[in-house]
């Protein structure tokens, strides 16, 4: 009777044979990928790989032919399968291992290279997005370092002298706010001394005559002490005469206030009524001086801006002194025009 193996030698038949296995073995074991960037050896490598797994893929396709016949012979292909795929794995996988240096190192370099761009890129937008430039991403990613230095130096100056001028006018307007409030406050606080000195005025008047009343009184109080012996009549004729002439002082005291808080009331208007004249006088010979100079400014804004010190050729310089000093007299100028607008701007 024959063994197991006999019987599987003799009914299984593969187009891959033992010792070709152990040539294969032999050979592509050694193979390995010492650089990188060799693609040789990569290449050796991969087609080693590739008839490897040709054999692998030959073998089980015949497995899958084999299988067809009985369960028994399946369970000899099945065997056999195994066996000779056990032999090509550790092949295939070391091959597939040193091929996947290269991919995965290629893959690296790819990813790390997208990264230095994208990071690139971002930091482009927000360093122009701080200076109050909004472009788009794609745009900016075209740039050339150069391009894009020289650009993002003209936006920063831009924005700087926008800043810079935004700050001059809000200073401008906030003095001009402190000074109306000063001036508020001064005319208010005047204003409230004449209130005090008015009702310090009115609690005199009105003191005198509580004091005249009250001096009257008593001398009422004395007569009709010493004309308590005259008869009814005669008493009830003085009571008549007495509170007639308590009416009209009463009377004249009131029409003298009366009198004094028109002529005051009067004086307080005419007065504001000047004071009002005097800020329409002083608001229109500031807006005629103003509209008198703005020819002028114009003139001189325009001269100042139509102004270029680069026109003028440069002069071809040899030494650095002579090559500093040129460029710290180009600074100098640039400074100089930048004053001069300045104080254009304050006529």
């Amino acid at each position: 009777m024959l063994q197991k193996a006999e019987v599987t030698k003799a009914i299984v038949e593969y187009d891959i044979t033992n010792a070709a296995i152990a040539q294969m073995e032999s050979i592509y074991m050694g193979l390995t990928i010492t650089d990188l960037e060799d693609k040789d050896e990569f290449k050796a490598v991969h087609d080693a790989r590739m008839v490897v797994k040709g054999h692998r893929v030959s073998v089980d396709k015949k497995r899958k032919e084999l299988k067809k016949d009985a369960l028994e012979w399946c369970r000899n292909v099945e065997d056999e399968a195994k066996r000779i795929t056990g032999l090509l794995e550790p092949i295939e996988t070391h091959l597939q291992a040193e091929e996947n240096k290269v991919v995965l190192e290629q893959r690296r370099i790819e990813a790390e290279e997208a990264e230095k761009e994208r990071k690139k890129r971002d930091k482009r937008f927000d360093d122009l997005s701080a200076v109050g430039v909004s472009m788009p991403i794609m745009e900016i990613a075209v740039l050339t370092d150069d391009e894009f230095q020289c650009l993002l130096d003209d936006k920063t100056f831009e924005f700087n002298e926008a800043q810079r001028e935004k700050a001059e006018a809000e200073a401008a307007e906030k003095k001009r706010l402190a000074q109306e409030a000063a001036d508020r406050k001064a005319e208010s606080e005047r204003l409230e001394k004449e209130r005090v000195a008015q009702d310090a005025e009115r609690e005199r008047l009105e003191k005198i005559a509580a004091d005249l009343a009250a001096a009257d009184k008593a001398r009422q109080a004395e007569l009709d002490a010493r004309q308590a012996d005259i008869d009814a009549q005669t008493k009830a004729i003085q009571d008549e005469k007495d509170r007639i002439a308590k009416e009209a002082a009463d009377k004249k005291a009131a029409e003298d206030a009366e009198i004094q808080a028109a002529k005051d009331a009067e004086d307080l208007a005419k007065h504001q009524a000047k004071m009002a004249a005097e800020r329409r006088t002083e608001a229109e010979n500031v807006a005629k001086r103003i509209e008198e100079l703005r020819p002028d400014k114009d003139k001189l804004t325009k001269w100042i801006m139509d102004f270029n010190i680069y026109q003028a050729p440069s002069p071809i310089l040899e030494s650095n002194d002579a090559k500093k000093l040129f460029s710290e007299i180009i600074d100098e100028l640039e400074l100089l025009l930048k004053s001069a607008l300045a104080q254009i701007r304050q006529l």
